[in-house]
């Protein structure tokens, strides 16, 4: 039919672009349903708001904006709030073409103090949490020293308090209870035994309990996690989980799955959260299959009472991480390798009841930041940033794609929310990869960021150890008014110019 009314080397032609269409139309409907990796429409808008008396800025403060008792103001707010206040008589017009590598900075920063803790050979700091909405110090500081075992600890001024040695050492959330390893006999060959202690200590280096425990010959020992109520949890080989009280006794043994699994030694990935009230769990189960997939998390009170168990599909690679009073947990894992596709990987977001309240498909990330009020959470996918909201799960600011992505999120090293502000602040020390967070040099590069997708401020500072990667950190008070960078020993505290 189609040779009575077409030349024949247009047909050809139809017939090519035809199967063209259906290769974009199938390509394009694969990358709207990769997650929630699409672009979406952002809620979030910056806008410049006048205002008329003192009727208008009670009605302002009323929605949760404050604004200056003369002048017009920008803030950063919802499409929804910027047509409420609209609505009202008020001026609020949205500004647009904001982007986060360009233009200057919308607000200034000054250094208001440094310190380096080289002198007392620091080589990772570890904050506690933000001692209130205008800090972001905390009331105690970790300084970490690998290579000599060593664990210093100062008040928030950075005085120190006390320096000790433990090997592994691992502390509580709000670093009031800080345990390590002491090894006691070394076995010289595979036929002897050793054995080793777990000690627990608080932070001025009172030591509290210990446990005495074999050691094999290849060194293993068994993990532990330290909630901030005291309470200590120690994993095994065995997928056993033991809770010990404030005192060192034992409440409960919790037997994660029947059989051997991967779990428990140096690679126990527990978390709790801040509060200290819930341990966050994940176990691979590659016995029996208990979960009836090969691994799944579980959410148990910090007395060792176990609330639920949630099963996912993939069994390679974890990021985990619980919001500060264990209202939200996510995990995310992948699977690899997977013919045609070669990876496969979901992030799972869950209640504090164990409820499915989002699953992103094509998404792996390792990177996990809650904001301090529980409302968002960062994450990550082939470095591309992004936020989204707690209780729906739904993505509310996705920023930018780089045009090499790599397929897990090494980018961003450091990640904090300024929640009271919309703002959110990246830190990167990686080469190569993404001119917006970092330098081609390897230097570090600290990018804030607004929900509405704006560059609030950024700058660069010179890698301590060049092109290679130094420990880093970023901390933003909930108001935005106060910012520490880390860079290696030194740390560096911002206030913003008033």
């Amino acid at each position: 039919m189609l040779k009575r009314f077409f030349p024949k080397g247009l047909i050809v032609s139809l017939l090519v672009l035809s199967g063209l269409a259906l290769v974009l139309f199938v390509y394009g409907s694969t990358q709207q349903n990769e997650g929630d990796s699409t672009r979406p429409e952002l809620k979030f808008v910056r806008a410049k708001i006048g205002w008329r008396d003192a009727k208008d800025l009670q009605y302002l403060k009323g929605m949760g904006i404050e604004c200056p008792k003369s002048g017009e103001c920008i803030v950063i707010i919802t499409e929804a709030q910027r047509r409420q206040i609209e609505k009202a008589g008020l001026k609020a017009k949205a500004l647009t073409g904001l982007r986060p590598d360009k233009g200057p900075n919308l607000v200034e920063y000054k250094i208001v103090r440094e310190v380096d803790l080289k002198a007392d050979g620091v080589e990772t700091i570890v904050f506690g949490p933000k001692k209130d909405k205008s800090s972001a110090l905390s009331e105690l500081v970790l300084g970490l020293n690998g290579t000599d075992n060593e664990v210093c600890v100062y008040d928030s001024n950075f005085n120190l308090i006390h320096k000790m040695h433990l090997r592994d050492a691992s502390f509580s959330r709000n670093l009031r209870y800080i345990g390590g390893i002491k090894f006691e006999k070394v076995p010289q060959d595979v036929t002897e035994m050793g054995s080793y202690k777990f000690e627990l200590f608080d932070y001025t280096g009172k030591k509290l309990w210990e446990l005495e425990r074999e050691l094999h010959y290849d060194a293993s020992y068994n993990g532990y996690s330290i909630s901030s109520n005291g309470t200590v949890v120690e994993g095994d080989w065995n997928g056993i989980l033991t809770f010990y009280d404030q005192k060192g006794n034992e409440r409960k043994k919790v037997q994660l799955y029947r059989g051997t699994g991967d779990i428990g030694g140096q690679g126990m990935t527990g978390q709790f959260s801040e509060d200290g009230e819930y341990l966050f769990e994940i176990a691979h189960d590659d016995v029996d299959h208990v979960f009836g997939v090969g691994k799944g998390v579980m959410l148990f009170t910090s007395n060792g009472e176990e609330l639920w168990r949630f099963a996912i599909e993939e069994n390679g690679g974890e990021g985990l991480g619980i919001s500060n009073q264990g209202n939200y947990m996510i995990v995310s894992a992948f699977v690899w390798p997977v013919p045609d596709t070669g990876f496969k990987a979901s992030t799972y977001l869950l209640s504090q009841t164990g409820k499915l309240i989002k699953r992103y498909d094509n998404l792996y990330t390792g990177r996990i930041c809650f904001s301090s009020n529980e409302k968002y959470a960062f994450l990550a996918h082939q470095n591309t940033p992004f936020l989204t909201e707690l209780n729906s799960g739904e993505v509310i600011s996705q920023w930018w794609k780089p045009k090499m992505a790599s397929q897990y999120d090494i980018n961003f090293n450091s990640v904090d929310i300024a929640e009271d502000v919309k703002i959110l602040g990246l830190i990167s020390c990686y080469p190569g990869v993404e001119k917006l967070v970092q330098d081609k040099e390897g230097n570090v590069r600290v990018l804030m960021i607004g929900f509405d997708g704006s560059k609030v401020w950024s700058d660069i500072f010179p890698s301590e150890e060049g092109r290679s990667l130094s420990p880093v950190n970023l901390r933003l008070s909930d108001d935005g008014k106060q910012m520490i960078i880390q860079i290696g020993s030194k740390i560096m505290v911002y206030q913003q110019a008033e």
